[in-house]
């Protein structure tokens, strides 16, 4: 039924899709589902997915977690959207997956969200949001095989291992409101740091009108 109403380019069908997407029983119909929407509505899929993600958090089975990640390839992989996302699109995605990034502790669903920034957001790759991956230490890699938490964290410490901490980027001065980063200052320490600059900036302010105004007052002078 899924694959008529994909090959039928028919929207009218969306009502229901959007019913199989979030309240099917069977994890892989609402997979099957997403896929569908996507493939009819490109990156206007988008509100839905997040939907569709969200009613498969809990409980955080292995068929849940199974979903989630599938949900979220259906939507990031080109092979299911028609035409390309542009790049203000990827741009708003790209923010959404910053923001989950922090929070989701599936170390599928984080290979998936750091492969795709790494391909489509210029400056992530030396950024402190990746950087903060090789801390997790919470990350659920139950049933994927192997040492993936361990295989993640390496390959982002040796990257950052030929960075200099001064090229290190923070996103969040291109996205405000990103969540806060386990190596932040604390509060007081911020809230210090700001008062310095603050400071220094009124002085460098005052210093450089002080110039200015015997500048013009040298000028006067030598005219007269």
């Amino acid at each position: 039924m899924l694959t008529f109403m994909r090959q039928s380019g028919d929207r009218g069908f969306l009502p229901c899709i959007e019913k199989l997407g979030t309240e099917s029983v069977d994890w892989r119909v609402r997979v099957a589902a997403v896929q569908t929407h996507v493939a009819l509505c490109g990156f206007d899929s988008f509100p839905f997915v997040k939907r569709a993600v969200a009613a498969a958090m809990s409980p955080s089975t292995q068929r849940e977690r199974d979903c989630r990640y599938y949900i979220i390839d259906a939507f990031l992989n080109p092979r299911w959207e028609s035409p390309p996302m542009p790049e203000g699109h990827i741009a708003e995605v790209c923010r959404w997956l910053l923001e989950q990034i922090g929070a989701v502790n599936d170390i599928l669903l984080l290979e998936l969200y750091d492969g795709y920034l790494l391909k489509h957001l210029p400056g992530y790759a030396h950024s402190r949001q990746r950087l903060a991956l090789a801390s997790r230490e919470d990350l659920d890699e139950t049933d994927c095989g192997g040492n993936r938490r361990e295989n993640l964290v390496i390959a982002v410490k040796a990257h950052f291992d030929t960075v200099p901490p001064s090229e290190r980027t923070d996103l969040r001065i291109r996205y405000p409101g990103l969540p806060p980063l386990p190596d932040d200052p604390p509060e007081a320490d911020a809230s210090a740091a700001r008062r310095v600059w603050l400071i220094t900036t009124v002085g460098v302010a005052a210093l450089l009108a002080a110039a200015l105004a015997l500048l013009r007052r040298a000028k006067k002078a030598g005219a007269a």
